[in-house]
């Protein structure tokens, strides 16, 4: 992931949604923690990493429970309801200073309130976006 070097992913990491593990084995050389209320004995079997059984609604109602250096999520943000989208991005902004976005279009815009766009690039016909918490 050509992202991964160019801003210096390091660390621990949340794996929003993260499916069956392909973000998270490209960052084997970081903490990497999965989360998906729908994956999470394949993402284990395919990653050797724990995975959190948690909806958009459920990081709302109830928070995250540790910090992260870096919170990534590929394919699927675009997928929680706009009305919830601030309150989970005020979620996400209290546990991590960077959130990496992974979208086949620009949906959604998580630029605002609580974090701020810091970079993009754009590779055939993903883009990634890096936000940066206005919080911290």
């Amino acid at each position: 992931m050509e992202a991964k070097s160019k801003w210096n992913i390091q660390g621990n990491v949340l794996d929003l949604c993260c499916g069956s593990g392909e973000v998270s084995n490209v960052l084997k050389d970081c903490d990497v923690e999965g989360l998906d209320p729908y994956t999470r004995e394949l993402y284990e079997k395919n990653t050797n990493n724990n995975c959190i059984e948690m909806t958009f609604k459920d990081i709302v109602c109830r928070g995250l429970e540790k910090k992260y250096d870096n919170v990534i999520c590929s394919y699927a943000l675009h997928l929680c309801e706009k009305s919830m989208l601030p309150m989970l991005l005020y979620r996400i902004s209290e546990v991590s200073n960077n959130l990496f976005v992974i979208t086949p279009h620009k949906k959604p815009d998580c630029d605002g309130e609580f974090f701020k766009e810091k970079e993009r690039m754009k590779r055939e016909r993903t883009t990634i976006i890096w936000y940066e918490s206005r919080i911290a």
